[in-house]
C-alpha cells in the first residue's frame, strides 16, 4: 500500500494516512475495536503525513501516522488492533509515527505490533517509526483513556527523528519508538540497528510518566556522533536480558527521578571517557548486568554487576552474540526471569538457558551462548550449612578432567565476592570425590558462596552459588545523621570491633579507622565527596556489618 498517490515519486502531495483505524465519530454508537481486527502481510510505504493542521472533524491530525492512524478520538473506547508481519518503508510525518496511537486500551487489552519491520521512516519531531501518545498529558481538554501496547519481533533500521517541526528541548527523540505520557508498552525479542536521533534516544524514548519493559531485546549504533540509544524522561524502564552497545557515544540517559531497572543486561560502549548510564537524580537497579565501569549515576544501586568487555562474536558484522569465554556466560540471575522454563528461547530462537534442565543458568545479555563442550568437572552436590560458628561447604565430583583445584568466593548482599579460600583437585579421575571446606568468619546476615572449578591451564569454571543466612549475634550500633550533608558518626558497642570502614558503591576503600578495645564511637567527614550513596563496614570479632549511608 503505497501513499505515492499524486505525481510519482514527489513526496510533497503525497497521502496524510495511508489507513486510519478508528470507530465512526459521527455514529452515536462507538463500537469498539480489538485484536480480531488483524492487520497482516501489508507493506505501507511512502506515506507523508507532513501539514501542520487538522481536519474539520476534530482532533485528526495530518502530521502524524503517515502510514497507520490509531485514534479513539480522546474517549475511553477501546481501539486496539493487531498489526502483523508487515514493513513500513519510506514513510515521512511532519510530527510523528509511522504508526501513531493515541488510542485508549481498555481491560486487558493492548494494541499489538508482532513480526514487522520498520525502515527509513522520517519524523521531524519524535517517533519516526511508532509514537505512542496521551492525549490529556499532553494538555488536551476534555480527553480520557491510555494507550497500551504490545510490540514483538519487530525490527528497526535506519529510522530518523530531528528537531525541525517544533524545536525546543523534547524534540528529536525516540527515532525508532516514542512512549509519551501514562501508558504501558512492552518490547520483546526486538531489533534496534542504527536508528538516529538529532537529540536523545536513537532508539527509544520514554516521557512523562511512560511505563516500559524491554526483555530480549537488541539495541546497536556503530554511527559516529549518535545519540544516547535510550533515553527515559519522568518516566519508568526495565531492561531484562537485552544488549545494548554504541560504538562512539553513550547507552542509558535518565533525567527526572523516576525509577529505572536493569537485569541481566549488557550496556557496552567502546567510546573512551564516555558514560555508558546518565542519571543524575533518578535512583536504578542494577542486577547481573554487564556494564562499563565508567558511568555518572549516583543513585544507581549495583549488584553482581560484571565490568569486562562482553566480548561480542563480530561487531564488524553486526554479529552481537558471545564468544567462548565471554564474562556474560552464566552470570545472570534465573529468578530475575519470570516464566522461566525450558521452552524459553533467546532473541536467536535458541534455548534461553543452555542445559537448562541441569541446573543451567542464564546468561546475560540477549543471547545465550549454546555449547556442547563437556564440562571439566562433573558435580554432584553442592551445598552450604551452619556448622556451630562456622559455615561448612562440600561437593561431590562424579569424575574430574584436567582439575588443578576448586577456589571459593564469598559475597554479601552487596553482591562483591572475595576469595576465600581454595581446596586441590583431583586431576583426572572417573572416581567419586569428596570435598569439605570451612568458612570461619561468615557475615551476619546473608552469605553467598560461590564455587570455581580451575583447569590445569587455568580456565575457569563457575559450578555455582548457595545461599547460607547465618544468624549471629546483631551488634548493636546507631549511624546518625543519616543522610547527612557533610560528618556521619556512629555509636557502637564497646569493644565488638576492630576497624570501621567508609567505602564507595563500587566496594572501594574511601578510608578506614582502627578502633581500640575501649572505642565505642568513629566519625567521617563526608564533605569531600559528591552526594551519592556510600556503604559503612563494622569488622571484627568474626561479624561484619554493612549500613547504607547517603550523602546529600
Amino acid at each position: 500500500m503505497s501513499g505515492d498517490i499524486g505525481t510519482a515519486n514527489n513526496v510533497t502531495d503525497n497521502s496524510y494516512h495511508i489507513m486510519a483505524i478508528a470507530y465512526d465519530e459521527n455514529s452515536s454508537v462507538h463500537n469498539p475495536i480489538d485484536n480480531s481486527t488483524v492487520i497482516d502481510g501489508f507493506e505501507f510505504t511512502s506515506g507523508n503525513a507532513n501539514s501542520g493542521s487538522v481536519t474539520n472533524d476534530g482532533l485528526y491530525p495530518r502530521f502524524s501516522g503517515s502510514a497507520v492512524f490509531i485514534t479513539s478520538w480522546g474517549e475511553e473506547v477501546n481501539i486496539t488492533p493487531t498489526i502483523s508481519n508487515c514493513t513500513f518503508i519510506n514513510n515521512r510525518a511532519f510530527q510523528s509515527g509511522a504508526i501513531y496511537c493515541d488510542a485508549a486500551a481498555t481491560s486487558s487489552n493492548r494494541l499489538k505490533i508482532s513480526g514487522c519491520r520498520f525502515e527509513n521512516n522520517y519524523a521531524e519531531y519524535e517517533g519516526a517509526a511508532i509514537n505512542l501518545f496521551n492525549l490529556a498529558d499532553a494538555g488536551y481538554e476534555g480527553v480520557s483513556g491510555s494507550y497500551s501496547a504490545e510490540i514483538s519481533g519487530c525490527t528497526f533500521v535506519n529510522n530518523s527523528v530531528n528537531n525541525a517541526s517544533q524545536g525546543g528541548v523534547n524534540g528529536g527523540m525516540g527515532a525508532a519508538i516514542m512512549a509519551f505520557g501514562q501508558g504501558s508498552t512492552t518490547i520483546t525479542g526486538c531489533v534496534f540497528d542504527n536508528n538516529q536521533s538529532t537529540n536523545y534516544g536513537s532508539a527509544i524514548a520514554l516521557r512523562k510518566n511512560a511505563t516500559v519493559s524491554v526483555n530480549n531485546s537488541l539495541f546497536y549504533t556503530t554511527e559516529n556522533g549518535a545519540f544516547v540509544l535510550v533515553y527515559n524522561n519522568q518516566s519508568n524502564l526495565q531492561l531484562l536480558n537485552s544488549t545494548l552497545y554504541s560504538q562512539y557515544g553513550g547507552v542509558l540517559q535518565v533525567d527526572g527521578t523516576t525509577a529505572f531497572d536493569l537485569s541481566n543486561s549488557i550496556l557496552w560502549t567502546d567510546a573512551s571517557g564516555t558514560n555508558v548510564v546518565t542519571a543524575a537524580d533518578a535512583n536504578g537497579e542494577v542486577t547481573n548486568c554487564l556494564i562499563n565501569s565508567t558511568y555518572s549515576a549516583p543513585n544507581m544501586f549495583t549488584t553482581n554487576v560484571i565490568n569486562q568487555n562482553p566480548l561480542f562474536a563480530d561487531i564488524s558484522s553486526d554479529n552481537y552474540t558471545l564468544q567462548a569465554g565471554s564474562p556474560a556466560i552464566n552470570a545472570g540471575n534465573n529468578g530475575l526471569y519470570a516464566g522461566l522454563d525450558a521452552s524459553t528461547t533467546d532473541l536467536a530462537g535458541n534455548p534461553r538457558v543452555y542445559n537448562y534442565a541441569s541446573a543451567g543458568v542464564i546468561d546475560i545479555g540477549a543471547y545465550e551462548y549454546q555449547d556442547d563442550t563437556p564440562l571439566p568437572v562433573s558435580l554432584l552436590t553442592f551445598t552450604a550449612k551452619a556448622d556451630g560458628n562456622r559455615a561448612l561447604l562440600q561437593w561431590q565430583t562424579a569424575s574430574e578432567q584436567n582439575n588443578r583445584k576448586f577456589i571459593v568466593y564469598r559475597s554479601g548482599d552487596d553482591g562483591k565476592f572475595i576469595r576465600i579460600g581454595e581446596k586441590e583437585g583431583a586431576g583426572t579421575t572417573t572416581i567419586t570425590s569428596n570435598y569439605i571446606f570451612y568458612d570461619a568468619a561468615p557475615l551476619y546476615g546473608n552469605n553467598y558462596y560461590k564455587l570455581v572449578q580451575v583447569d590445569l591451564d587455568g580456565k575457569t569454571t563457575e559450578l555455582g552459588v548457595k545461599l547460607l543466612t547465618y544468624n549471629l549475634q546483631r551488634i548493636t550500633y546507631n549511624i546518625f545523621p543519616n543522610p547527612t550533608t557533610g560528618s556521619i558518626h556512629a555509636n557502637f558497642e564497646k569493644g565488638k570491633y576492630n576497624n570501621v570502614i567508609l567505602t564507595d558503591m563500587t566496594g572501594r576503600i574511601l578510608t578506614e579507622q582502627a578502633m581500640d578495645h575501649e572505642a565505642q564511637s568513629a566519625a567521617f567527614n563526608l564533605s569531600g565527596y559528591p552526594a551519592g550513596n556510600y556503604f559503612l563496614m563494622f569488622v571484627g570479632n568474626g561479624v561484619k556489618v554493612t549500613e547504607k549511608v547517603i550523602k546529600k
